[in-house]
C-alpha cells in the first residue's frame, strides 16, 4: 500500500564534523562492538565473505576497519579516515556485496547504488504505520527521507529487482529502538 512508504524531500544534510563524532562515540561503547559483530556475522552468514564488499556510508568506520571491507561515505571526514586506512573506494558501482547499516533512508535516490550491486545488507528503522512513524525518535526531516513498515522496506526493494533472502532483529535487541536488519538478492 501507498501507506508503507513515506517519503520527506530534503534540502540537503550536512554530514559534516559534529555527526563524525556522534559516530565516533557510537564506536566505542559495548552495544556498537556488539553490534558491529552481529552485522558481521549476519553477512558472513548469508554471503561467506568480506571479500568484495562496500560498506556505503560508514558511520564511524568500526564495521570497515572490522571486516576489512572497502567503504565510501557523503562526509568528507569519513573519506578522510578511509584514505588514511587504505578503505577508500570512490564509488561503490563495481562492487557485488553492499552494507547499508543505517544508510538507504539518507538516500534520496538510490537507483546508481543498487544498479550493480547482487547482494544488499540493510539496517533501518522499521515502523507499524505513520502513527507511530510520526511520535518515533528516528523521526528527522531533513535528514532521514524515506521511512518504511517492514512491507515497505520489501516493496521498495523489490522495486529494485531485489528479494528477500533473510532478515533479523538482532539490532532491536541489543537496544535499538525498531531497528530491523534484511540482506536482498537480485533476482
Amino acid at each position: 500500500s501507498d501507506r508503507d512508504i513515506g517519503y520527506l524531500k530534503s534540502d540537503g544534510y550536512e554530514y559534516g564534523e559534529e555527526y563524525w563524532e556522534i559516530y565516533q562515540q557510537y564506536a566505542g561503547n559495548d552495544v556498537g562492538v556488539k553490534l558491529t559483530q552481529a552485522r558481521a556475522d549476519f553477512v558472513e552468514k548469508h554471503v561467506g565473505t568480506f571479500d568484495g564488499l562496500c560498506d556505503v556510508g560508514v558511520g564511524s568506520g568500526q564495521f570497515v576497519d572490522f571486516v576489512k571491507c572497502k567503504g565510501t561515505d557523503v562526509n568528507p571526514l569519513a573519506n578522510k579516515w578511509l584514505k588514511e586506512k587504505g578503505y577508500y573506494v570512490e564509488n561503490s558501482n563495481s562492487f557485488k556485496t553492499l552494507t547499508l547499516w543505517d544508510v538507504i533512508e539518507h538516500i534520496e535516490d538510490p537507483t546508481e547504488l543498487l544498479t550493480n550491486a547482487q547482494n544488499v545488507f540493510i539496517s533501518t528503522p522499521i515502523y507499524a504505520d505513520v502513527d507511530e512513524c510520526l511520535v518515533s525518535k528516528h523521526l528527522k526531516p531533513g535528514e532521514h527521507i524515506w521511512y518504511f513498515t517492514d512491507h515497505g522496506i520489501k516493496y521498495f526493494m523489490s522495486l529494485f529487482g531485489f528479494k528477500l533472502i533473510a532478515e533479523d532483529d538482532f539490532e532491536t535487541v541489543l537496544g535499538r529502538e525498531s531497528i530491523l536488519s534484511y540482506f536482498f538478492q537480485k533476482v
